[in-house]
């Protein structure tokens, strides 16, 4: 409930939303409430929302998971759905095609990118 109260405050202030771990204390049920709850603040503010819990990304369209979502490596950001991931998003949620892909080989080519 405080989570909704903060983001309906940002939202009519019109401030930009940035939490960390944003599902960390919240219970599997209602993972899909505050996604939505944070998709629809973004039409009105800027949502900057990190997690570890993968099936939060589940609940993004497509376009949403290639327009927002990104990694952190070595001190830069890259946007996750790129060429090496992108296919994925075909035939399965952002949060499965996180789970599939080897984030060894992904760095590797962000490496690569960078050199």
């Amino acid at each position: 409930r405080e989570v909704e109260i903060i983001v309906n405050y940002a939202v009519e202030n019109g401030s930009n939303i940035y939490i960390d771990n944003v599902d960390v204390f919240i219970d599997i049920e209602n993972i899909e409430k505050l996604c939505n709850m944070l998709i629809e603040a973004s039409k009105k503010v800027d949502v900057w929302v990190s997690t570890h819990h993968v099936l939060t990304l589940n609940w993004l369209e497509d376009q949403q998971a290639i327009d927002s979502v990104f990694l952190v490596h070595k001190g830069s950001l890259y946007p996750y759905f790129d060429t090496y991931t992108l296919e994925k998003l075909e035939v399965m949620g952002a949060g499965e095609a996180f789970c599939d892909t080897d984030l060894n080989a992904w760095w590797e080519m962000c490496d690569a990118e960078t050199r």
